[in-house]
């Protein structure tokens, strides 16, 4: 339940993209709920996010199907979504935390449940070069090559192996980074059955027909993003399917993800 006006429709076209995957496919019906770029996990606690697009109905509606232990936090722009806010590095057992963009008593909640010496601060300016952005897997953060030198220093001191990816295309134009193109589902490996044709090999072929649209052009460079001054933009809530927990299908679901998004929509419009 998407909050920009030309993306409420995208259910439409993922619905059936689910549900085949094995997937149950679930209307909340209420309120503005942007999954993925508002959910997070650390040492087993669920940690719901709003204030940014996702709303208090959105929200409230979700709350129903998680179970265990839920935090929820509320944000303030300019984090339009958890992601932007907090990144849990669980082979790290750290938690990146801009404590700028989060309201109330969150950040004392978050300490309570943690532990303070677990939450380590990054700056609303570090955010919006996307420091909670990088996709942690174990020890490895894939981390977009416009992060701020200081994160990816002291992400690396706390052990774990920064890869930097260049993702200018997506970062500076679009919005968006390695984070922002995975939905992570565990728990669901038995279940699945993924089509044929929306493996890598024929994402590549359907990639190669639609190179046009995928070619944001010089033109889209100039326009402006989405907060003044900053690099994060709309774009950054791709959903994809991170399914099989290795790198390879990271990409494999991540390349469905663009031929299917640029299938549907203008490739200039978050």
């Amino acid at each position: 339940r998407m909050f920009a006006p030309h993306r409420i429709l995208e259910r439409d076209h993922w619905a059936p993209l689910a549900a085949t995957l094995g997937f149950e496919v679930i209307d909340l019906g209420a309120g503005i709920w942007e999954g993925q770029g508002d959910v997070a996990s650390f040492d087993g606690t669920t940690i719901l996010f709003y204030g940014g697009r996702t709303d208090r109905a959105g929200l409230k509606a979700a709350l129903a199907h998680f179970d265990g232990e839920v935090l929820v936090i509320e944000l303030r722009q300019p984090a339009f979504h958890g992601n932007m806010a907090l990144l849990p590095l669980p082979a790290a057992d750290k938690i990146l935390v801009c404590q700028d963009v989060i309201v109330g008593d969150g950040l004392d909640r978050l300490a309570a449940r943690f532990g303070g010496w677990r939450l380590d601060p990054v700056s609303e300016d570090e955010i919006r070069s996307y420091a909670t952005n990088g996709l942690p897997i174990g020890d490895r953060w894939l981390a977009p090559s416009v992060v701020p030198k200081r994160v990816r220093d002291r992400v690396a001191a706390l052990g774990m192996k920064v890869v930097e990816l260049p993702m200018g295309e997506l970062c500076e134009k679009a919005g968006g980074a390695s984070r922002c193109l995975v939905c992570h589902a565990p728990g669901v490996l038995d279940a699945l059955s993924i089509p044929e044709e929306n493996r890598l090999a024929a994402v590549r072929v359907a990639a190669e027909l639609v190179d046009p649209a995928l070619d944001l052009g010089p033109e889209l460079a100039d326009q402006a993003l989405d907060r003044p001054g900053g690099r994060v933009a709309e774009r950054a809530d791709r959903v994809t399917f991170d399914l099989l927990g290795d790198v390879e299908q990271h990409v494999d679901f991540a390349l469905l993800g663009v031929a299917l998004h640029h299938a549907l929509h203008d490739a200039h419009h978050p």
